[in-house]
């Protein structure tokens, strides 16, 4: 992930860089995953990832106007988190049938509605003299909840629930992996949409090196790590803000 970000931020990086970057966000869903599983209380477990999304996406907005820089930072994974665990959560809390289709489809009318308030809001309010587009649409978007604004965009919340789905079988995860990187492949190649960023850019041709996460998948053999929870949570957007900041000193 860092090495990733250093890739991202500082453009005099090898290309390279960005090339191991891809493994980050699989291995970054499948320790989430895992994490959602054994937690010991859930709603917390959400109303963290909640927390840091709205966090992190201020925090991108304030370092962004600090440095005056032209290009915003799309970097945060947190709200796509959030929304990912929420649907697995009604799917796993609530036995009644009738009842989980009935969240589900609220979670998609929340996710689509706020979309279109949030792009309202940033177009027509106030807001956007104060700061960006981008980065208000970010902004509001993590206040709201919103995974399909986020840094992951829509396409990375069915593969965070694939992936939670499929955590007990190594074998089966990495066959979906290897379909699902085929397809942001041809998808960026088709349509010039990134997955990475959720948003129309040029394509990374790279991002199928998602696959060589695979082997990572078959080591985990779930015996509990160092206690270093807030270190992983507190790590991801300090050390985005910092390497944004160095590059945009000039």
């Amino acid at each position: 992930m860092v090495i990733d970000h250093s890739g991202e931020f500082f453009t005099s990086s090898p290309d390279w860089f960005r090339y191991i970057g891809r493994i980050s966000v699989p291995l970054f869903f499948f320790a989430s995953a895992w994490g959602f599983y054994y937690t010991h209380d859930r709603k917390i477990y959400l109303l963290r990832l909640y927390i840091m999304g709205v966090i992190m996406s201020i925090g991108n907005a304030c370092v962004y106007n600090l440095c005056g820089s032209t290009t915003g930072i799309v970097n945060n994974i947190f709200p796509t988190l959030f929304v990912g665990c929420l649907i697995l959560y009604i799917c796993e809390e609530y036995p009644d049938r009738k009842m989980r289709i009935r969240y589900l489809f609220l979670i998609g009318i929340w996710q689509l509605g706020t979309t279109l308030l949030t792009e309202f809001i940033c177009g027509y309010a106030f807001v956007s003299k104060f700061i960006s587009v981008s980065m208000d649409v970010q902004t509001i978007g993590a206040l709201f909840g919103n995974a399909i604004l986020s840094g992951g965009g829509f396409l990375f919340l069915p593969f965070f629930i694939g992936t939670y789905i499929l955590k007990d079988s190594p074998c089966v995860l990495s066959l979906f992996l290897y379909i699902f990187s085929l397809g942001c492949m041809y998808l960026g190649r088709r349509t010039n949409y990134n997955p990475t960023w959720g948003i129309l850019v040029s394509v990374y041709s790279y991002q199928w090196m998602m696959v060589f996460a695979m082997p990572v998948y078959a080591l985990y053999n779930r015996t509990p790590g160092p206690k270093m929870k807030w270190f992983f949570y507190l790590f991801y957007p300090l050390h985005i803000w910092i390497f944004y900041i160095c590059a945009n000193l000039n």
